[in-house]
């Protein structure tokens, strides 16, 4: 056998396996999809079968914002409410569970929770978020600071597709609620145009607790074109911070936001600290520095947009981002509303890695 012979077996040997070994990869990611599938159905049964229950027990509902109950799969099993999961699946799985039932705001979220083992358990959204994996030290990335997950750098995996929408990740707080943000909203709003006595003009007061801003915001949430109703139960009803801010402020951490908030309400705008801790600057010191617009992907948009901030050092004026960073206004500045607000603990991943063209997704 000639060497160009040899050469050419050899060739189609290679050949060969490769083909084999990409056959079995796209066989193998064929199965687990369809492993997902199957426990994603068992998931809408659970789900179905809580929601006949509680139309059945509606006493046994939640009453209270922020209140969770869990209904087990026994439970339903024994109510005939949902199969026994001995008929939903293989024999050689055992799988058991619970539907969490959260009241947020007077909506409700229902989180069927499957544990099948090392074959398949629900994910909460939150989790994935902060696996370790996903936690930085240095560079852009996520960062665990006083018991939060934080969001900073300017190139990060903080996009998620949520009621048609893009956002940011902020950061997931203490609370395991996800903070995000509207990436971009054509939408203008002013603060406030009350009669302001300090200025004996009608300029607005930056009280954000009684501010057209607030009222705007609580009518927003009723809109369907904005949150279909069936998504309203996955937002948390939670105090705001409101608290005002000095331009030379140089505490980040929220301490000073978070010393006045808002009775609990679904949707707000980021707060000065939010964008000031994106930034990875170390010349990032106080509430007007420009260098906070470095490395911080809060700072990409091209446009103006309002936080929920006020200014501590008069009562016409608040912050909003302008430029890459922030600066005061005019209460009364018609400007874009990029609305924030806080997902439940109790939301289920469904897939993305959280880069702009694959998004984390919700279900």
């Amino acid at each position: 056998m000639s060497l160009s012979q040899i050469n050419k077996k050899l060739i189609t040997i290679i050949v060969i396996v490769l083909a084999v070994f990409i056959v079995a990869i796209i066989a193998i990611s064929i199965i687990n999809k369809n492993r997902d599938l199957e426990f994603s159905t068992i998931e809408r049964k659970m789900e179905a079968g809580a929601k006949k229950y509680l139309k059945n027990n509606p006493e046994l509902l939640p009453s209270e914002n922020g209140e969770t109950i869990a209904i087990s799969v026994t439970t339903l099993e024994d109510g005939k409410y949902i199969p026994t999961m001995s008929k939903m699946v293989k024999e050689d799985i055992i799988c058991n569970g619970e539907v969490r039932v959260t009241n947020n705001g007077g909506y409700y979220v229902y989180f069927p929770y499957l544990n099948c083992g090392d074959k398949y358990v629900t994910k909460e959204l939150y989790k994935k978020i902060i696996d370790p994996s996903n936690i930085v030290t240095e560079d852009d990335g996520l960062y665990e600071i006083n018991g939060e997950y934080i969001f900073r750098g300017s190139k990060v995996n903080n996009y998620l597709e949520f009621a048609d929408q893009l956002w940011y990740i902020v950061k997931v707080d203490k609370d395991n609620h996800i903070k995000i943000v509207q990436i971009d909203n054509k939408t203008r709003h002013i603060w406030d145009y009350r009669y302001n006595v300090d200025r004996n003009a009608k300029v607005g007061v930056n009280d954000f607790n009684k501010s057209s801003m607030e009222s705007y915001l609580l009518e927003l949430f009723n809109d369907e074109k904005f949150i279909e109703e069936d998504l309203k139960g996955l937002i948390v009803h939670k105090s705001w911070c409101v608290g005002k801010r000095t331009d030379s402020e140089t505490n980040k951490t929220g301490e000073v936001e978070c010393s006045v908030v808002t009775e609990p309400a679904p949707l707000g705008l980021i707060q000065a600290n939010d964008f000031l801790m994106a930034s990875l600057d170390e010349n990032c010191t106080t509430t007007l520095s420009p260098s906070c617009q470095n490395y911080n992907y809060l700072a990409s948009s091209d446009y103006t947009w309002w936080t929920i901030t006020a200014a501590a050092d008069n009562t016409h004026r608040a912050y909003k981002v302008s430029g890459g960073y922030l600066m005061k206004s005019s209460l009364t500045s018609n400007t874009r509303t990029h609305v924030a607000l806080f997902l439940s603990e109790n939301v289920a991943y469904a897939g993305g890695t959280g880069t702009y063209d694959d998004p984390y997704i919700v279900r």
